[in-house]
């Protein structure tokens, strides 16, 4: 499995150079959002999908996951100043987020025991539980139609649709990074592209 990151502030004045680059459905995806972040961390995400070879259309599944029929597995997440890709053999989901205070969706999103995990490090704690619960189900592909506060994410697996996932978690910078997947193993190592190489 491999995940890669990919720092949008370069992208910043080279925009249309990116956009010529992409697919017309990425294309058509990022013109049509209008904040300039928002925008360049979805070019970001399309560009790392061109560098790993996967290319649309892809299928997309009953929550609107994107998948490549017969294809290898990916996901994709971005977050304030960077975008992510997860590409591996099995099931895959991968959420990144800053480390900041802690939202008031905590005491609905999380267990008690997580709850009471967080105290000791809010902030950090926070993102790497937050992330855990967007990655195990992305794999899953349920998206938000389960609750968050269903499943616990404190050990090395989740089980958010009744299959065990593995968790992974590391800090990149000021994100926390996390993949679930369904394998034995989520550990992994975040791989720094530079976007300007991809242009």
């Amino acid at each position: 499995m491999n995940v890669y990151v990919l720092d949008i502030a370069p992208l910043r004045g080279r925009e249309k150079e990116a956009l010529a680059l992409l697919s017309e459905e990425r294309r058509e995806k990022a013109l049509r959002i209008r904040r300039e972040e928002a925008r360049l961390r979805s070019i970001g995400a399309s560009l790392l999908l061109r560098a790993a070879g996967l290319a649309p259309p892809f299928s997309y599944g009953e929550y609107g996951k994107p998948y490549i029929s017969g294809g290898p597995f990916f996901s994709l997440t971005h977050s304030a100043g960077i975008a992510a890709l997860a590409v591996c053999g099995d099931p895959v989901g991968l959420d990144a987020e800053t480390v900041a205070p802690v939202r008031r969706a905590a005491a609905r999103v999380l267990t008690s025991e997580e709850r009471e995990y967080m105290e000791a490090d809010p902030e950090r704690r926070f993102a790497c539980l937050w992330t855990r619960k967007e990655a195990a189900l992305k794999c899953t592909g349920a998206g938000l139609s389960q609750p968050m506060n269903a499943f616990s994410v404190l050990g090395d697996t989740a089980s958010p649709g009744g299959e065990p996932l593995s968790l992974c978690t590391v800090e990149y910078g000021d994100y926390m990074l996390s993949m679930a997947v369904a394998a034995h193993s989520a550990v992994f190592v975040p791989q720094r592209v530079d976007a300007l190489a991809l242009l």
